[in-house]
């Protein structure tokens, strides 16, 4: 009877010690889930302290994004339309969100090359024309760099299985590290269209319709997908791999 009494508590306070453990182990989860948490909160907030005043002056209608990553050097090429309405008076000044590490190498408006200033991850483009409230306009931006992930990852050059993987997760406010756009979700594109170059071996994953692959020299293939529902800037992606 006493060895069973002795085996009886032993038991008891095994369950116990492992209860508490599993108690500890969850605390632990959550408190890392909620340091995660907290500075997602933290670069949202910074992120709106330094949104672009002028980005409410305009209300984009479509984005182009003409892509052609390249993985083994982990560099990304790209040219960005985007075409817009003007909700305010006199604009000639237009600010896009784009990071730093990436860098501009020309920007045009209506075919023609235009000024403009890249720093503090926004980049200012000057108008020839000065445009009033309903006028529409467009501007193409070449641009070129390495992303730096940020957020739940923004872009990233990976592999898998021995193969290069490209795959993008822009929430909240990433896009603005691989494509110049407007990066705020309260203004959401009309449409979007999204060209991707790649070596062969891949295949293209990204938003909408594939519409059409397109066999180019040198080995390449590019992928046509366009999306013709409002779409918020972090929804625009990619997953890339020889599936």
């Amino acid at each position: 009877m006493k060895k069973f009494c002795y085996i009886l508590i032993v038991l008891v306070m095994y369950f116990n010690l492992t209860e508490v453990n599993a108690q500890d182990e969850t605390h632990s989860l959550r408190y890392k889930k909620a340091l995660s948490k907290e500075r997602t909160v933290q670069r949202i907030l910074s992120m709106k302290e330094t949104a672009p005043m002028l980005s409410s002056n305009y209300d984009v209608i479509y984005y182009k994004l003409d892509l052609e990553p390249k993985p083994a050097l982990e560099l990304l090429y790209g040219t960005v339309t985007m075409r817009a309405k003007v909700v305010s008076e006199n604009l000639n000044l237009v600010e896009l969100n784009l990071a730093n590490p990436m860098e501009v190498t020309s920007v045009t408006e209506n075919n023609s090359e235009v000024e403009f200033v890249h720093e503090n991850n926004l980049l200012r483009i000057t108008t020839d024309s000065t445009y009033q409230q309903g006028d529409l306009f467009q501007v193409t931006i070449d641009y070129f760099g390495r992303p730096q992930a940020t957020g739940y990852g923004s872009y990233n050059f990976d592999r898998y299985g021995g193969q290069p993987m490209i795959w993008t997760l822009s929430e909240p406010y990433g896009a603005r590290d691989w494509w110049p756009c407007k990066d705020y979700p309260d203004d959401k594109a009309d449409s979007v269209d999204i060209l991707v170059t790649v070596p062969e071996n891949l295949i293209v994953a990204s938003n909408g319709l594939l519409l059409e692959t397109r066999e180019l020299p040198d080995n390449k293939v590019q992928y046509v997908w366009q999306e013709r529902y409002p779409i918020t800037t972090y929804l625009v992606s990619l997953a890339i791999h020889p599936y």
